[in-house]
């Protein structure tokens, strides 16, 4: 069984039903997903039923999901994909790369990333594009 995230407009309706009082079982029925996913989602928004709106839902699922992994970090953060990069290209390895930015970057936690973390970056370029990319970088030092 595959499990999606809910939808705005699942929230939206979520929202509509709960202030027309109805139960979560058939708000579960209306919108096709079970009455635990219902309870499940009104329960993540930290509200109760009165006070469940699909904005503020939207806003937490979207931060959770942000958090959750779905984004790679040193895609968010260009400024330590530099940091990496360049090490990676002087040869550096993985563990010394995490253990550095713990030194360079002292004060500020978000920035550290783990050995595997870096690891896990590299594998998901296909084969080749980083001597590509190396060869780009050395080509802006100059």
């Amino acid at each position: 069984m595959e499990h999606k995230r809910l939808r705005v407009e699942e929230r939206e309706q979520i929202s509509l039903l709960l202030a027309k009082e109805k139960s979560y079982r058939e708000i579960g029925r209306i919108i096709g997903r079970s009455h635990s996913t219902v309870i499940r989602e009104v329960r993540l928004s930290g509200r109760d039923r009165t006070r469940y709106t699909a904005l503020h839902a939207q806003k937490l699922a979207d931060k959770r999901n942000l958090l959750s992994g779905r984004k790679r970090f040193v895609d968010t953060h260009p400024e330590i994909f530099l940091d990496v990069f360049e090490r990676l290209f002087k040869c550096w390895s993985p563990r010394q790369i995490s253990e550095d930015l713990k030194r360079a970057y002292p004060d500020e936690p978000w920035a550290w990333i783990s050995h595997e973390t870096i690891y896990r970056y590299i594998y998901a370029f296909p084969r080749g594009v980083l001597k590509r990319l190396d060869r780009v970088m050395i080509q802006l030092h100059q």
